[in-house]
């Protein structure tokens, strides 16, 4: 497994999609203000890792620079995020409604089919998220070792369409999720 660093400081669109490329995450940038990519349009931290295959963390501490709008193409996967502090547009996902992201609650999104989702970034707006990646590869690891009552609440949220649901508020996540 390849260790990759985490991306700090200030920077642009064309940076986070080369360190997106390098992890294998297809994300694409839809132009709103700044017409040029390599203009440093985040500053903060973001890190996505690879944890085996099929399970992706990742979690950013970030502050926009400028208006833009972040689209990012998910294929079949259960994700778990966590806004831990600040403020995040909702999440636009053609032929669903908008799924706001209300801070220190686990939002678990089942993508059954590839979509786009989008998000607005606002200049001057900061947030600090966790997240969790589950795709179906990950799941067929254990599928001979865990019976299927264990696995088939997350299955179900791979089911053709869009499914979500809002966990209760936990400090036990959010203590986890801080560290």
């Amino acid at each position: 497994m390849v260790v990759h660093s985490d991306l700090t400081g200030d920077f642009s669109i064309s940076s986070l999609l080369r360190e997106a490329a390098e992890r294998c995450i297809d994300i694409s940038y839809m132009e709103q203000v700044a017409p040029v990519i390599d203009t440093p349009t985040m500053s903060g931290l973001w890190k996505a890792e690879p944890i085996r295959d099929g399970l992706l963390m990742s979690g950013y501490d970030l502050r926009h620079l400028a208006d833009f709008e972040f689209a990012t193409k998910m294929e079949p996967s259960v994700i778990c995020a966590l806004l831990l502090e600040g403020e995040s547009g909702p999440l636009s996902i053609d032929g669903y409604p908008l799924i706001d992201h209300k801070p220190q609650r686990v939002e678990v999104i089942g993508f059954g089919e590839p979509v786009i989702c989008r998000r607005n970034c606002e200049a001057g707006t900061r947030a600090r998220a966790f997240g969790i990646t589950l795709r179906p590869e990950f799941l067929e690891q254990f599928a001979e070792h865990v019976d299927d009552e264990g696995l088939s609440p997350l299955r179900e949220f791979l089911a053709p369409g869009l499914h979500r649901a809002t966990l209760p508020w936990s400090p036990t996540i959010i203590g986890m999720a801080n560290d």
